[in-house]
């Protein structure tokens, strides 16, 4: 074997519960997505923490974290909290390190996955959107602007067409590949494979779960 080369173990297939001794906090955990996300986590031996915003899922998260914990032998927990705050967030971290299981090689609690599902929309016209509506989408996902802003393409933008409508491949991808919405658990699968320590060498990758296709009306 000469110096460059890198020994490559040859492995059997992982252990189903490939996530043992792992604390996964998945935001908008109670519902939908979330909730199929962390369905398949737990499926895998991740303790989860279910993190909600409003009263309303109270109940929703109670019982998804019931269900959870005896079927798959985890720990679910519950966490009501605003992560798009600072306060929401150092919430949601004193809930790991003082109700979740310490991490099985650190021997601390710590988050090893984190799933952010929660997201800010606000269902209006632009010309309705304020300023204080604007910044609550924007704040909690950018919030500092870029410190390298110059690009050297803006001279070729005066330069570029208008296209407002779908092109004729959109359109015929839309109905080749897929030919239908998505559902939640097929997300959450794509979600838990991203996850898995065989995916450890993949960071900073863009990985689409839209059926091969552009949704295209």
């Amino acid at each position: 074997m000469t110096a460059t080369q890198i020994p490559i173990a040859i492995t059997q297939a992982p252990p189903y519960r490939v996530h043992e001794g792992k604390t996964a906090v998945i935001t908008d955990g109670a519902r939908s997505i979330g909730a199929s996300i962390a369905q398949n986590l737990a499926s895998k031996g991740a303790d989860v923490v279910l993190v909600y915003l409003n009263q309303t899922s109270d109940e929703p998260a109670a019982s998804l974290a019931a269900e959870l914990s005896k079927a798959h032998n985890v720990k679910a927990l519950p966490v009501r909290a605003d992560f798009s705050t600072p306060e929401g967030c150092s919430k949601i971290v004193d809930a790991v390190e003082g109700d979740m299981p310490p991490n099985a090689q650190s021997g601390r609690p710590q988050v090893d996955i984190l799933v952010n599902c929660a997201a800010v929309f606000h269902a209006a016209p632009l010309e309705a959107v304020g300023v204080a509506d604007f910044h609550k989408i924007y704040s909690p996902l950018l919030p500092e602007d870029a410190k390298k802003a110059i690009s050297i393409w803006y001279p070729l933008t005066p330069l570029s067409g208008i296209r407002e409508w779908d092109s004729d491949e959109q359109k015929e991808t839309a109905d080749k590949y897929g030919g239908r919405a998505g559902c939640a658990e097929e997300i959450a699968g794509i979600v838990g494979m991203i996850c898995s320590p065989e995916s450890g060498w993949m960071t900073g990758c863009l990985a689409s779960a839209n059926g091969g296709q552009w949704m295209a009306s």
